[in-house]
């Protein structure tokens, strides 16, 4: 099975925030995060990303207090990007 990537717009990521599913991944840094972010989201700081998911899942959970997803899970992952 493949990956694919799509947009989602501002009411699919609503509904996933109010329903939990698809799982929502912020990869800002923490303190990015911190300042605010969308409601049932999770933080996975982008440079963090590649050794995180080789951690066993425990050692992921303890580290970043989410279940380490499954290989063929949906998510929506989510940054601040600025335009000038």
């Amino acid at each position: 099975m493949g990956s694919q990537s799509s947009t989602v717009d501002f009411e699919g990521v609503l509904a996933a925030s109010e329903k939990g599913s698809p799982l929502i991944i912020d990869v800002r840094g923490h303190d990015e995060f911190a300042a605010g972010y969308i409601p049932s989201s999770f933080c996975l700081p982008l440079p963090e990303l590649g050794e995180a998911l080789a951690l066993s899942p425990e050692d992921f959970k303890a580290k970043y207090n989410f279940d380490l997803p499954a290989k063929d899970q949906e998510i929506i992952s989510t940054c601040r990007v600025i335009y000038t």
